[in-house]
C-alpha cells in the first residue's frame, strides 16, 4: 500500500509504478494504491483525495442548497494491461470529512467494486449512469440518519447536447450521528449492493429490494474472510475490527444459511412477495454464494428472467448450476459436520447420494462422507456457460 502526500492533479496512466512526490499541477492530492486480494494480484485500485476545494462545488442532483466543494476519487483497472477508470466519486462538505470520512468510504466501495469484477463475473458499474461513475454525497443535513440509493437526473452536469446526465448516487445522511465503524460499513456495503447487485423485487417489507441486504451481508462476510487472510485491514472496512465483522456474520449471515438450510427453497413465498419471501430470498441467494464458486452464483443473478417475480429466482440457481457438467459443492463452515443438504441439481445426479427430498428443482441429499460432486447432462456447446 502506498500513502503520500504530493502536489499534483492525477494522471492516471495504463501502468503505474510506486508514486514519489513531485509537481504536476495545482491541486495537493493524497492517494492510495491497492493491491487486489484475488489472483492474479496487481496494482487494481487507485484512490486519490483533492485536499483543496474545487473552484466549483458539486451540487447534489436531490437538493441544490447542499454544497459538496472536496471529492475523492476512486479508479480501478480490470486487467494489469488495463489503464484506470474513473468508477466513483465521495463528495464531502469540507476538509475534514474528506479525509476522515471520504477516503474511507471510498477506499471500501473500490474494494467491493473489486470484488464484483473479479468474482461476479465482471460485474460492473452501468455505464448510462455517468459512463460507469457513481456518486457518493457525504451529508451533514438530510431527513433521517442512515443512507439511500436513488437513480436520478443531474441537472447540474449535462451531455453534449444539453440534457441531463443519469446518476445512480448513494447518499450518506446525517453522518455526524454514525460514530461506529461497522455501523459506516453497513451503510456502505448495504447501498452499494442496491447499486451494482441484480435481484427481484417488489417485496412488502422490509424493503422492496433485497439487492441491498444481499450486497451488506456478502460483502461483509467476503471482509472478514480477507481480514482473517490478512489480505486486507480495517482500513479497507472503515476502521471496523475483525471481532466486529465476525459479531456481524454471526448475528446476519449464518442465520441465512441456516434458514435455507431447514426450509430449502420456497417459490410460494416469494411469489407471495412477503416478508417471510424477503428473507427466503435473502436466505436462497446466500446459501448459493455459500456451496459453488462466486462465478456460477453471479450466473444464477444473471439469468433472472424477470426482476418482478422473485420467484424465478429458485429456476435461475437451477440453470446456472446446469452450465456446468461436473462441479464440487462447497460445505460452508456453518454447515460442517451435516450430511444433508439442499442442492442445486435439477436434472443431474450427485454422486452417492440420497435423495430424501424434491422440491422446485432442488433436492435434499443425503451424502457420504467425502466431496460432493453433481454431474449433469451434456451441456450444448452453443450456449455460454458459467465455465
Amino acid at each position: 500500500m502506498l500513502e503520500t502526500l504530493l502536489l499534483s492533479y492525477a494522471l492516471i496512466f495504463p501502468r503505474m509504478g510506486p508514486m514519489v512526490d513531485q509537481q504536476q499541477g495545482q491541486y495537493n492530492v493524497k492517494e492510495h494504491t491497492l493491491v487486489g486480494v484475488d489472483a492474479p494480484k496487481y496494482e487494481r485500485l487507485f484512490i486519490e483525495t483533492k485536499m483543496e476545494p474545487m473552484k466549483q462545488p458539486k451540487l447534489a442532483p436531490q437538493n441544490n442548497t447542499w454544497k459538496f466543494p472536496f471529492v475523492t476519487s476512486g479508479y480501478g483497472r480490470r486487467t494489469e494491461e488495463d489503464r484506470f477508470h474513473l468508477r466513483t466519486r465521495v463528495f464531502a462538505e469540507n476538509q475534514e470529512d474528506a479525509i476522515a470520512i471520504g477516503q474511507p468510504v471510498s477506499r471500501m466501495l473500490m474494494r467491493i467494486w473489486d470484488f464484483n469484477y473479479q468474482r461476479l463475473v465482471r460485474l460492473d458499474h452501468k455505464t448510462q449512469f455517468r459512463q460507469g461513475i457513481y456518486d457518493i454525497f457525504l451529508c451533514s443535513n438530510g431527513p433521517d440518519a442512515g443512507a439511500e440509493h436513488r437513480y436520478e437526473r443531474d441537472p447540474f452536469e449535462t451531455s453534449t447536447d444539453g440534457v441531463s446526465i443519469s446518476t445512480s448516487a448513494i447518499y450518506i445522511y446525517q453522518i455526524g450521528s454514525l460514530t461506529d465503524p461497522l455501523e459506516w460499513a453497513r451503510e456502505t456495503a448495504h447501498e452499494y449492493g442496491h447499486a451494482t447487485l441484480l435481484t427481484a423485487g417488489g417485496f412488502s417489507a422490509p424493503e422492496p429490494w433485497p439487492n441491498g441486504d444481499l450486497g451488506e451481508r456478502l460483502y461483509l462476510k467476503w471482509l472478514h474472510e480477507e481480514l482473517i487472510k490478512e489480505t486486507v485491514t480495517s482500513d479497507d472496512v472503515l476502521g471496523a475490527s475483525q471481532a466486529q465483522l465476525a459479531s456481524y456474520v454471526t448475528r446476519k449471515y449464518t442465520p441465512m444459511i441456516n434458514r435455507f438450510s431447514q426450509r430449502g427453497p420456497r417459490a410460494d413465498t416469494l411469489q407471495a412477495k412477503t416478508e417471510e419471501g424477503y428473507f427466503d430470498y435473502l436466505a436462497v441467494a446466500l446459501y448459493m454464494s455459500a456451496i459453488c464458486e462466486t462465478r456460477m452464483f453471479a450466473r444464477s443473478m444473471m439469468l433472472l428472467r424477470d426482476q418482478t417475480k422473485p420467484e424465478g429466482y429458485i429456476k435461475a440457481t437451477i440453470d446456472a448450476a446446469a452450465e456446468k457438467e461436473t462441479w464440487i459443492v462447497k460445505i460452508p463452515a456453518e454447515l460442517k459436520g451435516k450430511r444433508e443438504f439442499w442442492l442445486p441439481v435439477g436434472k443431474g445426479k450427485v454422486s452417492g447420494g440420497t435423495v430424501l427430498e424434491e422440491r422446485d428443482g432442488w433436492q435434499k441429499v443425503k451424502v457420504p462422507a467425502g466431496d460432493i460432486i453433481i454431474t449433469n447432462p451434456p451441456i450444448d456447446p452453443a450456449i455460454p456457460s458459467a465455465s
